[in-house]
């Protein structure tokens, strides 16, 4: 193994080491001993997906209803909404640490 892969891998250890994700993983524990919740809420996460990646412009408004009105039924669920919030946390998580990747590199990326 080369230097880039052992810290990769010590930095995925680090991570799942790390309270964030130790809090993300608990959630998803808790919300896998209720698989019908689960499913509900697989299918608000892949719509969510669709949404933000392959959204048509035409159903977009009426996709983001149908998806707001199934946030507030299964956020309603102590373990759902903490299942959103610690995803959430993880995913910023993981966003920082790829500024962090890109800006400390130079790979000259233009501001969004």
């Amino acid at each position: 193994m080369n230097t880039i892969d052992n810290c990769a891998n010590a930095l995925a250890l680090a991570i799942q080491n790390g309270e964030t994700y130790q809090r993300y993983r608990k959630a998803q524990n808790e919300l896998d001993t209720m698989p019908e919740i689960k499913k509900k809420v697989d299918e608000v996460r892949r719509l969510n997906y669709m949404l933000q990646n392959h959204g048509e412009e035409t159903a977009l408004y009426e996709a983001i209803e149908e998806m707001e009105q199934q946030f507030e039924i299964l956020f309603r669920i102590p373990q759902v909404s903490e299942f959103f919030e610690a995803e959430l946390s993880l995913c910023k998580q993981l966003k920082k640490l790829n500024i962090h990747l890109y800006q400390g590199i130079n790979l000259d990326i233009p501001d969004l």
